[in-house]
């Protein structure tokens, strides 16, 4: 049996960060490294590193940086146990062998009582024919059921049931938003008559639910409230199916619905999410700048639909996207349009797309009949919405396109960007020990020089000391993964992201002997001054005249090594 860092060593062998953080990140070559736009902050230069070899990634922009299971922390926000069950699971490996139920974090427990649930409203609706045809009306095949992951609650309390069959805590069910408890004492189910969705997350845990009535009464959507691992905002709907697609075509198309959603990725239009809700959040419009450049807001042609989709789209541009809208005349909404046309396609849908400048003059000039009044809220709009974007040239872009459709320029008010320091030199000789840690773990030969020139009594940060001895000690065997003394040591958590910035500068530009040399010599320098200064205490109190010429003589030596260079 495996102990614990057994697993967690597996977990990260079998998860490459690479492989890992490509499936929230567009990655690209830059060096010995991979870059991309940093999924934790907005940017517009890649100034996210992620370094296979040493199995870490790091931001310059925001200072966030760590291994594999951080990353999978920081962009699910989960705690590090959750993090390990999402990665173990990715990959095919039982935690429950090494976690014992009480340790486990509340998020691993919500998917696993979603999971349940999931597998209660399929078999529901597996046995439900009125349901299953209802479907199938609406153009779902069973693969498309299966591919979707559709269920049924049949309003029968079969979930309460196989809950007590099973003899799970009714507790967790009830965190997950799948049960409450009436004034009674008595539980019911939140869903029931109604059809499932789940809203799954990129690393495939279902984290809430959409619950669909089969016939017209209201609320059409019920969906899972607030919970621990899921608010509605933060999420996008078939973003675990699509997001490969929409990185590929550069572009996603934004939907209002589960259904718009199923029907267009069903009829081969793939790089489509659902927001779930009247208009796009900013944490949405975060989530697709991860994954592409350019958004298509396509949603019901109603005046409901066309106003959120104003609403959306200065969301939409501060985040740095281009943003286009589909002007969907003739058709109540995409499902509608999917059945009505034949074979729909990207080419079919792009003659429809308007820029933002058109898509706002349609939409003023059909609500205003004053033409005076409506060519001044479109200007104010474009004004503001212009000015939303923070990305400089995207804002000049914008403007450019305002004046030559309607004739105005954009008053253009600019951001002034924050300087950024020149990486690549230690910036004062306070930092030549996070230098030296930095170097040890980014090459072997500048690891083995420094562990045979530098005495550990030279740290003064005992924690440094500490972590420079292990490597020294660790030299021999698993040097590559040395880079785990640094993320996984709490003590020199101020230090950490330093360390981590630098070793991703020296993959980028590779240590000579010289820089090597360089840091020796600095060292040799002030041990020489250490010298001088204890010198200097011992002359002022000396009061033997032999002895002080002694003192004397050692302190002339020591200046003529200082003054002669390094």
């Amino acid at each position: 049996m495996f102990n614990y860092e057994d697993l967690i060593f597996k977990i990260k062998e079998l998860n490459p960060i690479d492989s890992v953080i490509s499936e929230y990140v567009k990655l690209k070559k830059s060096g010995k490294s991979l870059k991309g736009l940093c999924p934790f902050h907005s940017e517009k230069t890649p100034s996210f590193f992620v370094n296979t070899q040493g199995g870490y990634f790091y931001c310059f922009g925001c200072g966030k940086g760590g291994d594999v299971i951080t990353f999978i922390q920081y962009i699910e926000n989960v705690d590090f146990k959750d993090a390990v069950e999402i990665l173990a699971r990715k990959s095919g490996i039982d935690v429950k062998n090494y976690i014992n139920n009480q340790d486990r974090g509340i998020a691993s427990i919500i998917f696993e009582v979603n999971r349940f649930s999931c597998e209660v409203y399929q078999n529901n609706l597996k046995k439900n024919q009125n349901v299953l045809s209802y479907l199938e009306k609406r153009g779902l095949s069973r693969d498309d059921i299966s591919l979707f992951m559709l269920g049924y609650a049949d309003g029968k309390r079969t979930l309460l049931t196989k809950i007590n069959e099973k003899k799970m805590r009714i507790d967790d069910f009830i965190k997950a938003g799948l049960v409450v408890k009436n004034d009674d004492g008595r539980y019911r189910e939140v869903f029931y008559n109604r059809i499932m969705f789940p809203i799954i997350s990129i690393t495939g845990n279902i984290i809430g639910f959409g619950g669909r009535v089969l016939g017209d009464e209201t609320p059409k959507y019920v969906n899972t409230q607030k919970t621990p691992v899921y608010t509605k905002g933060d999420f996008l709907y078939g973003l675990n199916l699509s997001r490969k697609h929409i990185s590929e075509e550069n572009y996603a198309i934004l939907v209002e619905g589960y259904m718009d959603f199923i029907s267009l990725y069903r009829s081969g239009i793939k790089n489509v999410v659902a927001q779930l809700g009247t208009a796009c959040t900013e944490n949405q419009a975060k989530i697709l700048k991860k994954f592409c450049e350019k958004v298509v807001i396509m949603y019901d042609s109603d005046d409901a639909g066309q106003n959120a989709a104003m609403r959306s789209i200065p969301i939409l541009l501060k985040e740095g996207l281009i943003v286009e809208v589909y002007k969907n005349e003739g058709f109540k909404d995409p499902d509608e349009l999917v059945k009505k046309v034949e074979n729909v396609s990207s080419d079919f849908l792009k003659k429809d797309f308007y820029d933002i400048v058109k898509f706002s003059s349609f939409y003023f000039f059909k609500r205003e009949k004053d033409r005076m009044l409506a060519k001044k809220h479109l200007l104010t709009f474009l004004s503001s919405s212009v000015n939303s974007i923070e990305d400089k040239s995207l804002k000049f872009l914008y403007r450019d396109i305002v004046k030559k459709e309607l004739g105005f320029e954009v008053d253009i008010t600019l951001n002034k960007e924050k300087g950024k320091s020149e990486v690549g030199k230690v910036e004062n000789q306070g930092n030549i020990y996070l230098e030296i840690i930095s170097l040890m773990l980014s090459d072997r030969e500048a690891c083995k020089t420094f562990c045979s020139e530098i005495d550990e009594g030279e740290f003064l940060d005992l924690n440094l000391k500490g972590v420079f001895v292990s490597i020294c000690n660790s030299l021999d065997e698993r040097w590559e993964n040395s880079v785990d003394l640094i993320l996984k040591n709490d003590k020199i958590s101020n230090f950490k992201n330093k360390i981590i910035e630098r070793m991703e500068y020296f993959s980028q530009n590779s240590p000579d002997e010289k820089k090597i040399k360089d840091i020796l010599s600095i060292l040799k320098r002030k041990k020489l001054e250490k010298k001088i200064e204890e010198l200097n205490t011992r002359l002022k109190n000396c009061t033997d005249d032999e002895e002080k010429d002694r003192l004397l003589e050692i302190k002339t030596l020591i200046l003529k090594k200082l003054k002669g260079g390094r």
